[in-house]
């Protein structure tokens, strides 16, 4: 059998990329940064209704 020669995927698409590069391409790359923009946005604002919620909930007491 042939040996498949060192590798990794991009994180964004799946494409085979070099072992030391995680993304195949710059436009991955910039794909990547804003998914994880968005999803430190959304955990903030999940935070923040949580803390809004138990305040709002202790304040009727």
């Amino acid at each position: 059998m042939e040996s498949v020669p060192a590798h990794r995927h991009c994180k964004v698409c799946g494409t085979p990329t070099p072992p030391e590069d995680p993304f195949c391409s710059p436009a991955c790359t910039e794909k990547r940064a804003s998914q994880v923009r968005q999803q430190r946005l959304y955990t903030l604002l999940f935070a923040a209704l949580t803390i809004f919620i138990v305040l709002a909930l202790f304040a009727r007491v």
